[in-house]
């Protein structure tokens, strides 16, 4: 019991006493056999010198082992209560021998420790729109995760090992804020963005349990709809309507916001031709939205055409803040269980201290706050330069790999399927259109968050430059081999131990105050008072075994004894002392 508990480690002590235990079938039966077969010797010797009846003599003589003290009972046709305690004393025999097994084991222990991380939030400025100069790290980021997601779009980390958000939005009745537990196989769960959230330090090896509030963007789409393009063969490649966001843009809530736009066509000059997409994000000039209670919700508008039709998309863009468990072993981790915030998000994430709270749907005011309300003004511009470039067309042939992730996810570089015209993106439906487009925006934002973070040639920490980090608390289960005393199994041994204990003190004391000699089970007891050896009718004190040894050249015979009657009798005889007897033959009678 002292050492129950101990760790399990080569050459350690508790080490050596579970490997001595699987000795103990073995040895414990023999040890028992020993003790309690000389002292039923002992108690059977000591009865025969006070007296008692040959039955019982010969129960306990013959009750040396398990199989012998059942034998000798059904034999003797016994059925008292020293034979059933016989049995009973046996028995304990084999359960010894298991319980020796069984009362150490190697069981684990699971020490918890409580660690700080770091993560990066989705909530910072677009560090890459802090500069009119090409966003080369994010543009780089962005296209390497577009043209990867067939290997790593259902991953829940991307390709530098940081952890990806499920998307709640993509659950029934995720509103609840109820836990809502993930499926085990990653496949089956829609991720935020391409790109994960960076983590510092650099998760133990050890089962480590986390939870991570975050946020990503969302859209929300009400108008999503397609139109006919009715064109003949040569028409088919003229400009379709695109907005003209310059000339005659969509009115926006807020008169002082105004659009940002990029669009692809052939070329970086060329002219218009029915290929490739259009895409706006309102912003804001001077006066921005987030003065406003309830603060003005950023629009982002899609346009893209096939050969017949023509997708014109109007989507707002929100922020969801939501909380996910991880579970990670080996720096390898998986979503858990993910839900939408119940708690209020930090105070940098909404309007401006001491404007009333907004609408009863976003009470903190903060839904509506995205990321590009904490950069530069340039900010939505310069993001939607690097999505919309991402991937230049120089004829219109080329493929378009925004289209086609938004498309199919997996054949982000596949072809169009006439060579020249992708599918609707209404084709998909606008529960999917909402989810890949919004995949898209997280991407691209998180790349161009800080780069370096992304990569991990940069630890996220508060010093994080134009960063916002947020404080984690990991839980690591440490799991350690260690000795287990099943109390059961040593309290059943500790009980059969004494009882073995007092059997073999019992049987000293019996053949310490016994007289006569040990001859009980051996042949030599037939020697006791006869004619065998003259000088040996003296030493009747001898035990069996010597008065053995002494005889052991003697010759004897068990035959028949009696040659000249009609009936035989069966009986020792000794040839070297012309004690002849006959042998037994199978027709013969004897009595």
């Amino acid at each position: 019991m002292a050492s129950n508990g101990q760790l399990l480690t080569k050459g350690s002590r508790a080490q050596y006493l579970l490997d001595i235990t699987f000795y103990g079938p073995t040895i414990f039966p023999i040890l028992f056999a020993a003790i309690v077969g000389r002292a039923l010797k002992a108690l059977a010797t000591w009865e025969l010198q006070r007296g008692s009846t040959i039955g019982h003599i010969e129960t306990l003589s013959s009750s040396t082992t398990l199989i012998g003290a059942i034998v000798t009972q059904i034999q003797l046709r016994n059925l008292n209560l020293v034979a059933i305690a016989l049995i009973v004393l046996w028995a304990l025999s084999p359960v010894g021998g298991q319980a020796s097994l069984r009362v150490l084991r190697s069981g684990t222990r699971i020490t918890k420790t409580n660690h700080q991380f770091q993560a990066l939030d989705p909530v910072s400025s677009w560090n890459a729109g802090s500069s009119t100069s090409y966003p080369i790290l994010a543009h780089a980021l962005f296209t390497s995760s577009l043209i990867t997601t067939k290997k790593f779009y259902n991953k829940p980390q991307d390709s530098w090992g940081n952890l990806r958000i499920p998307i709640v939005e993509a659950f029934d009745n995720y509103q609840s804020h109820a836990w809502i537990k993930l499926p085990d196989n990653a496949t089956e769960v829609t991720f935020s963005s391409l790109i994960g959230v960076p983590v510092n330090p650099g998760l133990p090896s050890e089962p480590t349990f986390l939870t991570l509030s975050t946020s990503y963007m969302y859209l929300d789409c009400p108008t999503f709809h397609t139109s006919p393009l009715e064109r003949d063969q040569w028409q088919q490649y003229e400009a379709p309507p695109w907005t003209n966001f310059t000339a005659d843009p969509p009115s926006l809530e807020n008169s002082n916001d105004t659009w940002a736009h990029y669009h692809t066509f052939t070329g970086d000059g060329g002219p218009i031709v029915a290929k490739g997409f259009q895409i706006a994000l309102s912003t804001c000039l001077g006066i921005c939205s987030h003065r406003l209670v309830p603060r003005e919700a950023r629009r982002v508008i899609w346009e893209s055409a096939t050969s017949k039709t023509f997708a014109h998309i109007d989507c707002t863009l929100h922020t969801t803040y939501v909380d996910v468990r991880y579970g990670c072993v080996d720096t390898s981790c998986s979503p858990i269980e993910v839900r939408l915030s119940p708690y209020k998000p930090d105070s940098g994430h909404s309007t401006s201290p001491g404007i009333s709270d907004g609408n009863p749907q976003d009470p903190w005011n903060n839904r509506n706050f995205t990321g590009f309300d904490k950069g530069y003004s340039n900010a939505p511009s310069n993001f939607l330069n690097t999505m919309a470039s991402a991937f230049r067309m120089r004829s219109a042939r080329d493929m378009v790999p925004l289209l086609g992730f938004i498309l199919s996810p997996n054949d982000t570089m596949a072809a169009p399927p006439d060579g020249v015209f992708y599918e609707d993106v209404t084709s998909i439906g606008k529960a999917k259109f909402q989810e890949r487009l919004s995949q898209l925006f997280n991407t691209l934002f998180l790349a161009g968050i800080q780069p370096s973070a992304i990569t991990g040639a940069m630890p996220v920490t508060e010093e994080l430059p134009f960063s916002a980090v947020s404080a984690i608390t990991a839980e690591t289960r440490i799991t350690n081999n260690i000795l287990e005393c099943n109390k059961s199994w040593f309290a059943i041994m500790l009980v059969i131990s004494i009882i073995v204990l007092v059997i073999s003190l019992s049987g000293a004391f019996l053949r310490a105050i016994t007289l006569v000699p040990d001859v009980l089970g051996t042949l030599s007891m037939i020697t006791l008072d006869n004619q065998c050896d003259k000088e040996l009718r003296k030493a009747s004190m001898l035990d069996g075994l010597e008065r053995s040894r002494l005889l052991k050249k003697v010759s004897i015979k068990l035959g028949n004894v009696e040659q000249n009657g009609l009936l035989g009798r069966i009986g020792f005889s000794a040839p070297a002392y012309n004690e002849e007897g006959s042998e037994l033959h199978e027709n013969g009678l004897y009595e």
